[in-house]
Formats: C-alpha cells, sequence, structure tokens
C-alpha cells in the first residue's frame, strides 16, 4: 500500500521534473525561515538539486521531525549542485521590515550560487532585481522538491544559530523555542527585558520598549539631580585612576549606561549610586540592594550590546564596575567606593 508521505514525495518531484523540461535542468529552489520569530535573523537558502534526482526526503520542513530535518539537510549538503544562505539580522529586520530582510536574505542565498539556474522558483514572494528568470510558487516547500531542500536547509541553519545565541543568553530558552513567542519566552520577557537580539520592532517588545520610553520621558523625580552630580564625582575618581570616559549616559531602549570607560584594553561598563543623608553602613546596604539580580543580569546585557557596537578591536574585555557615592550626614565630602568586575 502506497502511503500519503510516498505520494506527496512523488508529487514534488514530478513537479520539479515537469518544470526541468521546460526550462532546463538547473532548478533553484528557495525558501525562508524566521519571519515570525520574536528574536535572532531570518535566513533563506536558494538549493539546485541534479535533475537525475530520486523522488523522497525534501519536502516541507514544518512536517518533518528535528531528525528528520537534520538527515535531510546532510543529504542535500553532499548531493546538491549548488547551495547558497543568505542570513539578515535583527538589525536589519529593525530598521525596516521583516519583508525587505526577507527578500534580501533570499537574494543574497541565490546570488551565493556558484552556478547560474536556468529558473529561481520562490515560495511566496518574487524577490527584486534578480538577473535569473523566475517564478513565484505560492506554498511551494509543499509543491516543490526543490524549494522544500530549500526550506529543510534554512530551517537548519537558523535553528544552529538559535542555539548558540541560546548558550549566549541562556535565562531566554532560545534553544528551544528558537526565538517563536511561546509563554516561556514571553515570561523570559517579562523578566528580563529584552536581549541584544531581540527585534523591537515586534510586538509585544514594541509596546514593551514603549513604555519604558514613556516612564523615563515622564519621569520627575527630585533626585535625579543628585544622581547626576554622582555621576560627576565618580567619573572624575575613575578618570583619577587612568581611566578613559567613551560615553556617559548611553541610552538605549533597553536600558541605559551611566558610564562607558575604557581601563587599558578593557571596556568598562559603569554604574553609579548615589546615597545622601544615610550613615555610611545604610548607604552600602541600600545601594547593595537596588542591584539585585535582575538588574545585574540587565546590565550583563546592556555592557554586551555596548560591547557589539563598538569598532576599537584593541578592546580585549568587557567588565562591569560599580561606584558608590556617599554623602555622609555631616554634610562632610562625599565618600567614593569603587568595586570593580563584582557582576
Amino acid at each position: 500500500m502506497v502511503t500519503k508521505r510516498a505520494l506527496d514525495l512523488n508529487r514534488v518531484w514530478e513537479f520539479d521534473q515537469a518544470l526541468r523540461r521546460d526550462v532546463g535542468s538547473l532548478l533553484c529552489g528557495v525558501d525562508e525561515a524566521g519571519r515570525g520569530p520574536l528574536a535572532g535573523p531570518v535566513v533563506a537558502a536558494a538549493v539546485v538539486l541534479p535533475a537525475n534526482i530520486a523522488p523522497g526526503t525534501y519536502y516541507d520542513s514544518k512536517r518533518l521531525s528535528p531528525k528528520a530535518r537534520e538527515q535531510a539537510y546532510e543529504r542535500a549538503m553532499g548531493e546538491a549542485l549548488a547551495i547558497g544562505v543568505g542570513i539578515v539580522d535583527h538589525h536589519f529586520i529593525d530598521q525596516y521590515n521583516i519583508l525587505q530582510a526577507t527578500l534580501l536574505a533570499m537574494k543574497n542565498a541565490i546570488l551565493e550560487l556558484k552556478i547560474d539556474p536556468d529558473l529561481v522558483i520562490v515560495d511566496g514572494a518574487a524577490v527584486p532585481e534578480l538577473p535569473f528568470s523566475q517564478r513565484k510558487i505560492n506554498h511551494g516547500d509543499a509543491l516543490s522538491q526543490s524549494i522544500g531542500a530549500a526550506s529543510i536547509i534554512a530551517k537548519v541553519v537558523r535553528d544552529k544559530l538559535m542555539k548558540k545565541y541560546g548558550e549566549w543568553y541562556p535565562e531566554y530558552g532560545f534553544s528551544k523555542h528558537m526565538g517563536y513567542g511561546t509563554r516561556e519566552h514571553l515570561l523570559a520577557l517579562q523578566q528580563y527585558g529584552p536581549s541584544p537580539i531581540h527585534r523591537l520592532t515586534f510586538a509585544p517588545i514594541k509596546d514593551m520598549v514603549s513604555l519604558q520610553e514613556t516612564r523615563i520621558k515622564s519621569s520627575n523625580d527630585p533626585r535625579k539631580g543628585v544622581g547626576q552630580d554622582g555621576e560627576n564625582i565618580a567619573i572624575s575618581y575613575l578618570e583619577a585612576l587612568g581611566y578613559v570616559c567613551l560615553e556617559r549616559n548611553w541610552r538605549v531602549r533597553l536600558g541605559e549606561i551611566d558610564a562607558v570607560m575604557k581601563d587599558g584594553d578593557t571596556l568598562v561598563v559603569v554604574e553609579v549610586r548615589t546615597r545622601r543623608n544615610d550613615s555610611e553602613a545604610l548607604a552600602f546596604q541600600l545601594s547593595a540592594e537596588s542591584i539585585d539580580e535582575r538588574k545585574r543580569k540587565r546590565l550583563r546585557l546592556l555592557a554586551e550590546w555596548y560591547g557589539q557596537s563598538m569598532a576599537d578591536a584593541n578592546l580585549k574585555e568587557v567588565r562591569i564596575d560599580i561606584v558608590l557615592v556617599h554623602y555622609p550626614i555631616n554634610g562632610s565630602d562625599p565618600k567614593v567606593v569603587h568595586y570593580p568586575g563584582i557582576l
């Protein structure tokens, strides 16, 4: 008895063979992975399979188990005539939009091919400014063997990237949900805020960021002046030790860094705590309590984010320092206590 899966695999093979008879043997299938997640890049793949390939293996990646996808990926890497991969990161997605990022990833994947295809068939969207003939095939990953192979390669490549991000940012669970908006992922976002690889223009992250910015703009905290005085004192203190100030009040939608400085070849993110009219012991206690584990994680993420944006190749490490500026009750000069690398 012939199973439905066998019929499907034969049908997608016949679809491609019919196209080859019309346009030529070098048929290129293109598909993407990662349009819907809240984090990470969108990845596209372009695949040219041999004309004499047999039916089997390559089908819509969403209908394959992780193990079957891995096996199909390994087979494609060995028998495809040409493979191209395009990766467009979350920065581009936020700056333009996911559609433009997807089209760019597809175009880059096609242009990476080592051979010129007779026809490019694309799942769902026509790619602009291609030097090759192309056709848009709606639901192509379930209709074409070549597009199915591309969907498998794009999915596996992206999953490998997200598992690596999962090692960098383990609190978000990227290696499990690959950046999609699962309950676990949304709870992590509520607890830690966005990571450096989150798409800040995607809901619900966009709403979280807008709320944070509104709170910053509407803040009329009378202690702000005291905090700025403390930052001035802390920065002057560190500069006297030989640090070089690169940024003050560096702000992104994830949060703010009081000061970014250089200590030799080390990038130092400085968090300043200013206390007034407390005893010295109470000042230390309150400052320590204000930097809880959630704040520490946020500072580490900000440090990583800033470090990724630096073009200075001479900076070898990133460190987080805490500086306490305490104004004593008796009105004497403030005391500065420096805690280097405590996070």
